[in-house]
């Protein structure tokens, strides 16, 4: 497990909120920080990215973070502005790892 010295980037945990658009008046999504914590973060090797199939349009990651209650995976990470999604979440007690993935994509909503 990860030891708390290497927990050394700063984190958002952001989670989703709807609001009314009030030009077009349709329903939008919107995200609101949760929460920041350190945490430790593990890219995928290049072994394990082509065991998984080369897939180049994503890039997945591990962040360790310490443990805080009501982190879902509807949540999303944004890392110094590069957004993650949370596909996964092992609690280790004090720690909790979340495995995200970043996808190349036009829209970060």
């Amino acid at each position: 497990m990860v030891g708390a010295g290497a927990m050394n980037r700063m984190i958002a945990i952001e989670a989703a909120t709807k609001a009314r658009d009030p030009v077009s008046n349709e329903i939008i999504r919107l995200w609101e920080l949760f929460t920041n914590s350190w945490a430790y973060r593990r890219d995928m090797t290049a072994r394990e990215f082509i065991a998984l199939g080369g897939r180049n349009s994503e890039q997945t990651a591990t962040f360790t973070i310490w443990n805080q209650p009501g982190i879902t995976r509807e949540m999303r990470i944004n890392d110094n502005g590069q957004i993650f999604e949370i596909t996964g979440i092992v609690d280790y007690g004090l720690k909790l790892q979340l495995q995200a993935v970043a996808r190349n994509s036009e829209e970060e909503t």
